[in-house]
């Protein structure tokens, strides 16, 4: 009687393959080397505590050729700054420092005022004191932070016509306007002002403000003379280029 066969014993999986033109090659990460590579670097932007922004009467400015209101921020972030309190625990309460504040007159902006879940306060991912309004963007490795001013703009000009704000009223249109002439008549004093950005700036703000104190019922506002550009000469000589006998210059 024969000896039955042996079966053979299984062979081990080959994990490389030959082929003619080389090996195959498999993936491989050591986890040694799973998290070298990082995401972009934090803004480098200094720590800036919780704050709400507030109105104080009579406090309005131009912007982007708007009338808009000024607010200024109210630190509620830390104990003992602005009339802050601190609670049972230790952590800041704001509740004194917005009764003082209201108590002066301001007008106190909640951060939900667009609605139940919004905010105007934005925290850069992973810096959790740095607190930014919603209207500035930071940037990677940077100290720079830009601010959408359009958007920013056309949301206080909705606090006014939501009546969380009050419009500007017409003294402070007649206190604005006095600054701007105050900036103008120093303006005109220097030499080729016509040539710079703050002096087209400066005119259109002006007009802006006669707008609004006519269109507020203030009557007419004195209207600033705007000069033309002086004519300049088409050389260094002093001579007369534009026919009226002198050398183009502003006496």
């Amino acid at each position: 009687m024969k000896n039955p066969k042996k079966e053979a014993a299984p062979k081990a999986p080959v994990r490389a393959r030959a082929h003619a033109d080389g090996y195959e090659t498999e993936a491989y990460t050591p986890l040694a080397a799973a998290s070298a590579v990082k995401g972009p670097p934090k803004p480098r932007i200094p720590d800036t505590p919780l704050f709400m922004f507030q109105h104080r009467p009579g406090m309005y400015q131009l912007m982007q050729g708007e009338v808009v209101p000024r607010l200024t921020k109210l630190k509620i972030g830390a104990a003992g700054v602005n009339g802050v309190g601190q609670d049972s625990k230790g952590n800041p309460d704001p509740r004194p420092a917005i009764a003082q504040a209201l108590e002066d007159g301001n007008t106190i902006i909640p951060f939900d005022v667009d609605g139940p879940g919004t905010s105007y306060i934005r925290v850069p991912k992973g810096m959790p004191n740095v607190h930014l309004s919603r209207w500035e963007k930071p940037f990677p490795g940077s100290h720079l932070v830009e601010v959408a001013e359009a958007e920013f703009v056309a949301w206080l000009k909705s606090l006014v016509s939501r009546g969380i704000i009050p419009a500007c009223p017409l003294h402070v249109l007649h206190t604005l306007l006095a600054n701007k002439h105050r900036e103008w008549d120093a303006m005109i004093e220097r030499p080729n002002y016509t040539h710079s950005t703050a002096y087209e700036r400066l005119k259109a703000d002006i007009q802006v403000l006669e707008h609004e104190i006519e269109q507020n019922g203030g009557g007419e506002a004195a209207e600033t003379e705007i000069p033309a550009p002086p004519v300049e000469p088409s050389d260094e000589s002093g001579v007369d280029t534009d026919g009226n006998g002198d050398s183009g210059e502003e006496s």
